[in-house]
């Protein structure tokens, strides 16, 4: 696809023209998927953080509350 780009582009507009449309065609492909990953690699890291926070938490309080039964 990038050699029929440029050979197209050269026959239409002398210069570095193809080249610099092909540098912007680039970019925006590469920044549409890396959105696309962002987007689904968000939630697996919201419910892994969720689950590491949840469980440092539960190892800090489950001690209190085992010793609040054991005084009460």
């Amino acid at each position: 696809m990038v050699v029929q780009m440029i050979s197209v582009e050269r026959r239409q507009v002398p210069g570095f023209d193809a080249l610099v449309k092909l540098l912007l065609f680039n970019d925006d492909e590469s920044m549409l998927a890396g959105g696309n990953m962002t987007a689904l690699l968000e939630p697996v890291m919201m419910v892994f953080l969720g689950g590491v926070v949840g469980g440092r938490l539960s190892r800090w309080y489950l001690p209190i509350f085992k010793l609040a039964s054991v005084v009460g």
